[in-house]
């Protein structure tokens, strides 16, 4: 869909080390008439989802959850301005329907199976599904969560390098689409796994992107994406 030059962008260089700790895989080759990508293999690594433990140290949780909240706030400050980029991605049709279909269409029916159907659930369903399908704000990774971070080898100081998979969803929309999807999912960690690591790990993700990103950050808006 996308010529392998124009995601370039994703491993720029910048000046908070923390970013360089992110990539993405390296693009090789694109065919567009036979819609063929070649890229990097990373390995066979875990995902952050499944790597993440009650027994993963803190320090090396606390890398991950600092590195991708810096990394996003990297990209979502590249691509503010830079309306080239963010139209390049605006005729992914199919990753708004599908986000807006997908994330928000169909929770009220889902969360009134589980006793909630208050109508504020509904009203904030109804406004993001349709914010997905207009709102031009940033460029968004559309499907950053836990499940689609690799965890490679560690580095010198036994912190963890990361990978970030899937831009299928990629599309322009609102910063907080991507901060609310990644947030959610280290809530679930958080819930599910490990209280202690997955509380670290969505705590130094919110300050690092809140520090890097240098602008308000929308709570509220934030919470609607969780």
């Amino acid at each position: 869909m996308y010529e392998a030059k124009g995601l370039e962008f994703l491993n720029r260089p910048s000046t908070n080390t923390k970013v360089t700790s992110v990539h993405v895989p390296q693009l090789f080759a694109f065919d567009n008439e036979n819609h063929v990508l070649v890229m990097e293999d990373i390995g066979d690594v875990p995902t952050l989802k499944s790597w993440l433990r009650e027994d993963t140290p803190n320090y090396q949780v606390t890398h991950v959850g600092t590195s991708l909240g810096s990394y996003l706030a990297h990209i979502h400050n590249i691509t503010a301005s830079d309306s080239a980029i963010k139209d390049a991605f605006g005729s992914n049709i199919i990753a708004k329907n599908t986000s807006s279909s997908v994330y928000f269409a169909a929770l009220p029916a889902a969360a009134e199976k589980f006793g909630y159907a208050q109508p504020w659930i509904a009203a904030a369903a109804d406004f993001a599904a349709r914010e997905v399908l207009t709102t031009n704000q940033v460029w968004t990774l559309g499907d950053f969560w836990t499940g689609n971070v690799l965890v490679s080898a560690l580095g010198d100081q036994g912190e963890p390098e990361l990978t970030v998979l899937d831009l299928e969803l990629a599309k322009p929309g609102t910063a907080a689409f991507d901060v609310g999807h990644m947030g959610a999912e280290m809530l679930c960690i958080a819930r599910f796994r490990s209280e202690d690591r997955g509380s670290l790990l969505l705590h130094t993700f919110f300050h690092a992107y809140k520090a890097g990103r240098g602008v308000s950050v929308d709570a509220a808006a934030v919470a609607i994406r969780m």
